[in-house]
């Protein structure tokens, strides 16, 4: 026959078991201490971890030359490549100036131009005029010697009579007079011509000199006036915002029609790159941590899988770590810098915050495993 449990007895169960415990509880307390020292003896005396940040890589876009904010083609969260448009700084100004130094540049070249063009009309006549000169004095010299080489004879004719005494000297003199007249002008004539060519060769190369200095003078404006023109087109292509790097726009600090002043941030992006952690590492645990480690990261809310990582680098000196990521509030502390590649695919943002651990944080797998996987599968 089967007995029945009766809520008094019950009752006297329950007070009996308790009984029990409490007349045994020295020995729960040393179960409870020995369970405290094999955790100690197997995970304490070593460096469990500390709290880092994942690197973040801002690219900033600015202007050179301060204006006006004329149009802006991103908005945050969007991505953008390399060479992408990014903000167009209004460029009427420089453009104004542009066209007034080309202006510049063609009414120069052309005041050099026309200088050098009368110049050289003045040297053209000058070479017209001596070429005549030369001209006629070698014709004057030719009809010289045409005329001597006639009276020549004629003369001898008259001196043969004139010794035969059947003419007088009053015929012969006049042939004389005109031979030695003509002797002295073709004597002359070397000389005068000689000089007129000495003229008109200094001319020519006057003229060329000249010639030549307009052409430099003109090629120098212009090459002072390219300068300045590409300048002003270096000016203009820099009022044209673009993406250095991929990435994504993370911040807008000016929207079209404000002014920027120079040199100011329009916009703000953080540049697509392999994700790294940077960790801050107390003076007290400085030599705790070698290149080559392993580590293991979780988010600081603790949601998420714990994520692989290892030690690239870690800063050779010791120096003054920022207060916001003291132990001490508002108080700097001391330390190194460790910079930790990660090794697994995650997501975790730029900027967020990251517990380093140097032993795997079976606690926040467990969780993880147990709830983590559920919630990825809702909806």
């Amino acid at each position: 026959m089967a007995i029945r449990n009766t809520p008094r007895k019950t009752m006297v169960n329950r007070h009996v078991m308790l009984s029990r415990i409490k007349s045994r509880w020295s020995f729960f307390a040393w179960l409870l201490a020995a369970l405290l020292a094999v955790v100690i003896y197997f995970h304490g005396g070593q460096f469990g971890g500390m709290r880092g940040s994942v690197f973040t890589r801002i690219e900033t876009a600015a202007p050179l030359t301060g204006g006006r904010l004329e149009g802006l083609f991103v908005d945050v969260g969007d991505l953008v490549k390399k060479g992408d448009l990014l903000a167009q700084m209004d460029t009427s100004v420089i453009e104004a100036e542009k066209a007034l130094a080309e202006a510049q540049m063609r009414i120069m070249a052309s005041e050099v131009k026309s200088e050098a063009v009368q110049n050289l009309r003045r040297f053209d006549a000058s070479i017209i005029r001596l070429e005549s000169e030369l001209r006629d004095l070698r014709i004057k010299q030719m009809e010289a010697k045409g005329a001597l080489s006639a009276l020549r004879p004629e003369f001898e004719r008259l001196t043969k009579l004139f010794e035969s005494k059947l003419v007088d000297e009053q015929e012969l003199m006049p042939v004389r007079m005109k031979i030695q007249e003509l002797e002295a002008i073709t004597k002359d004539y070397p000389a005068t011509i000689g000089q007129i060519e000495a003229s008109l060769k200094e001319a020519r190369k006057q003229k060329d000199t000249i010639a030549q200095q307009s052409k430099s003078a003109v090629e120098l404006i212009e090459q002072e006036m390219a300068g300045q023109v590409r300048l002003l087109d270096v000016q203009i292509g820099a009022c044209k915002l673009r993406a250095l790097e991929d990435g994504t726009v993370s911040r807008i600090y000016y929207y079209p029609g404000n002014m920027v002043p120079d040199g100011k941030t329009v916009l703000s992006t953080v540049v697509a790159s392999e994700p790294r952690v940077i960790g801050f590492l107390s003076e007290y645990n400085a030599r705790d941590v070698k290149v080559g480690m392993k580590a293991y990261l979780t988010t600081v809310s603790g949601y998420g899988p714990v994520i692989n990582a290892e030690v690239v680098a870690l800063t050779p000196e010791i120096y003054s770590l920022p207060a916001r990521v003291s132990p001490i509030s508002s108080q700097a502390s001391r330390g190194r810098r460790v910079i930790l590649k990660i090794e697994d695919d995650c997501n975790l943002l730029p900027g967020e915050g990251v517990e380093i651990h140097f032993r795997r944080p079976w606690t926040t797998r467990l969780i993880w495993s147990i709830f983590g996987e559920k919630d990825k599968e809702e909806p």
